[in-house]
């Protein structure tokens, strides 16, 4: 078990408020045709992307104390995470643009308020995890990565059959 480290909370937070402002901007760049594109796939991009990265958690609690996983302090895993669950945020993208809104308020609002959410989220998910981390070890990666193919499959199953 590793002890607390702000990179556990502060790079979360990074990639998913910057995931959550870009986003945006391509919408807006982008307007409908990104908007009606995105949206027709949307939920397929996010579950594969969830798919992959809970796989990748589950794989990696098969690991050793030795060799330990990378977790959710590695980039790539953060990465994907982020851009898998800030898609929609393109067709926001588009009606800021159709409503005159000011672009650059409005992204560096969503990315103030998506930090804000992610530091709090990872910083009690990091305590949460130090304390329960030596009695439920590499367990909690396997939670972890059901909880994310569970979210993806959420996102598939709730736009292909309720939207």
């Amino acid at each position: 078990n590793k002890p607390f480290s702000w990179k556990t909370v502060i790079l979360p937070s990074l990639c998913f408020a910057l995931a959550q402002a870009i986003m945006p901007c391509i919408g807006w760049v982008g307007g409908e045709l990104v908007a009606e594109f995105v949206k027709s796939v949307d939920h397929w991009i996010a579950f594969i992307l969830l798919l992959i990265i809970g796989t990748k958690f589950i794989l990696d609690a098969r690991k050793t104390n030795e060799d330990e996983p990378e977790g959710i302090t590695n980039f790539w895993p953060l990465f994907l995470a982020s851009l898998a669950t800030s898609i929609d945020a393109c067709v926001v993208g588009v009606t800021i643009n159709f409503a005159n809104d000011p672009l650059l308020l409005s992204i560096v609002m969503i990315g103030i308020i998506t930090f804000i959410d992610t530091f709090v989220a990872s910083l009690v998910g990091s305590k949460l995890g130090e304390k329960l981390g030596d009695k439920l070890g590499n367990k909690l990666l396997i939670v972890g990565g059901i909880v994310l193919i569970g979210l993806g499959t959420k996102i598939l199953i709730s736009d292909l059959f309720f939207s």
